[in-house]
């Protein structure tokens, strides 16, 4: 009579390491999935400020940009220039 390793039908012993290697594998991989989903949702709010972020014009910046495409002459931009900086910064 043949040994057959203690399985059941005559089953060969690389049988069941191909399906334990199998079963590990997949375990392995269900992990990393769901730990790079938990990590990836990050905290919620702004994202950081990189340079592939657009942030938006500032009030200078938009008035020389209009003086640069001839929207406005370079006396008004001055005097609005002079106007935005009497301000000062907005809380």
């Amino acid at each position: 009579m043949i040994m057959h390793w203690g399985f059941p039908y005559g089953g060969e012993l690389w049988v069941a390491i191909i399906i334990q290697l199998l079963f590990w594998i997949a375990l392995v991989a269900l992990v990393v999935w769901l730990v790079m989903r938990v990590t990836r949702s990050g905290p919620a709010g702004p994202p950081a400020a990189g340079p592939d972020t657009i942030r938006p014009e500032s009030p200078e910046e938009i008035l020389a940009r209009r003086l640069a495409n001839g929207e406005i002459e370079p006396d008004d931009y001055e005097r609005r220039l002079a106007a935005l900086r009497s301000q000062g910064p907005k809380a």
